[in-house]
């Protein structure tokens, strides 16, 4: 995890954060989440304020993961570390309330 930047890092130098900003903080932090034989089963999209998570089919392992579930706890961890990211995020990085002031919500 000492390759995931640091929120001051992503967000230095702006009084008020972008969405673009904190998309890319947000997306960088889930990625990090726990996920099934570590097969990232998902993928991200930000439009605006919006970011969207998505499973891919194309990295479910049939065999041992045939119905799906474990694909979908894997997603699961990985909107959970999002959502932690954009709640403490802007705390850990010294600016409280900057990505809420910024138009972010969770």
């Amino acid at each position: 995890m000492d390759n995931l930047p640091r929120p001051a890092e992503r967000l230095v130098g702006s009084q008020l954060a972008t969405a673009e900003a904190i998309a890319a903080y947000v997306v960088g932090a889930a990625v990090w989440a726990p996920s099934v034989h570590n097969t990232q089963p998902w993928w991200f999209s930000a439009s605006g304020q919006e970011i969207s998570l998505f499973a891919d089919g194309g990295r479910q392992l049939m065999v041992a993961d045939h119905s799906g579930r474990e694909m979908m706890i894997s997603c699961g961890a990985a909107l959970f570390t999002a959502r932690l990211a954009l709640r403490f995020g802007s705390a850990i990085a010294g600016r409280p309330g900057q990505l809420a002031a910024a138009g972010a919500s969770y």
